[in-house]
């Protein structure tokens, strides 16, 4: 599989254990919720196979890979919900093979398969997937390598569910992964500023888009390079003309601080420029946001959290 851009493992800021420290930390709650309104019994496998082709999805090559998650791991076909809810957060920028982790996780898994040890979780692969005894010099290889840190179980599930094989056995579409919904720069939770484009895009530690917006910087500066915020203010103020603005937060040093704040306004609460303008150069070198942007910026940002600016 292709290396997923939502968590580069060589990037300057990727963590030492990528897949457990991007875990969604509410995964087992939200199972937990999910799970009362499954139905008490499920399909069994034979009858999984082809069944997804049978109901229209959207965009079958991306859906289908949460499908397919679905048939091998627990033995069914997702329901209308689920299927929404899985692919918009793989849209959102969550890899697929933490999505396949938190499916293990998952209190059904466990009640499925009594276990979550890895090579369990392999063999039981090698059964629903390939439908065949698995290999016990392969099971052993593959739980070596995860706990040696060369792969992890992730990797290992989504090899199994998209290859070729499986494709063919559930009948469903060939796997296109979608794009990332923002630059496939950084790891973790970041703010990404693309200075041509004029905006700014939030990632969660998952590698999840948060949101995005319009922005109006200065073209160049600060220059294309990672920062990390460094200081908070819920008000600030220019050197000149009496120009205050909110929601200061701090990443870059220069002439003067430069972060991310609102539309500055006059001391009589004109606004240096309209929401309209946003989407342009227009500042003095800080990057201006829409007043409810800036909030939520703001709130969301800590004192350390990366910035990387694009050009």
């Amino acid at each position: 599989m292709p290396r997923d851009a939502a968590f580069d493992p060589d990037d300057p800021d990727a963590a030492s254990a990528p897949l457990r420290s991007i875990r969604y930390p509410g995964e087992a709650a939200i199972w937990r919720g999910v799970a009362a309104e499954l139905p008490e019994t499920v399909e069994p496998s034979p009858r999984l196979l082809g069944a997804a082709a049978a109901r229209p999805r959207p965009d079958p090559a991306v859906s289908d890979s949460i499908v397919r998650l679905f048939c091998a791991l627990f033995d069914r076909r997702p329901d209308d919900f689920e299927l929404t809810y899985w692919v918009a957060r793989y849209r959102a920028g969550l890899p697929l093979v933490t999505i396949a982790e938190a499916f293990v996780g998952a209190d059904e898994y466990l009640a499925r398969r009594g276990s979550d040890a890895v090579e369990d979780v392999v063999a039981g692969l090698y059964l629903d997937a390939l439908g065949r005894t698995p290999p016990p010099d392969a099971v052993a290889a593959l739980a070596r390598r995860v706990r040696d840190g060369e792969t992890s179980l992730g990797s290992v599930i989504v090899s199994f569910t998209e290859s070729p094989t499986y494709v063919a056995r559930t009948a469903t579409a060939s796997p296109r992964k979608p794009p990332l919904p923002y630059p496939a720069v950084g790891s973790g939770k970041r703010i990404l500023y693309s200075d041509s484009e004029q905006r700014v895009w939030l990632v969660s530690d998952t590698g999840e888009l948060v949101k995005t917006h319009l922005v109006s910087g200065r073209r160049g500066v600060p220059g294309v390079g990672r920062y990390r915020v460094y200081s908070k203010s819920r008000y600030a103020w220019a050197p000149y003309d009496g120009i205050t603005m909110e929601y200061m937060v701090r990443f870059a040093r220069g002439e003067w601080p430069y972060g991310f704040h609102s539309i500055p306004i006059y001391p009589d609460r004109r606004p240096l420029q309209t929401k309209a303008q946003l989407g342009t150069h227009r500042s003095g070198g800080c990057v201006r946001q829409d007043w409810e942007d800036a909030e939520f910026l703001f709130r969301w940002a800590e004192i350390g959290t990366r910035v990387i600016v694009v050009p």
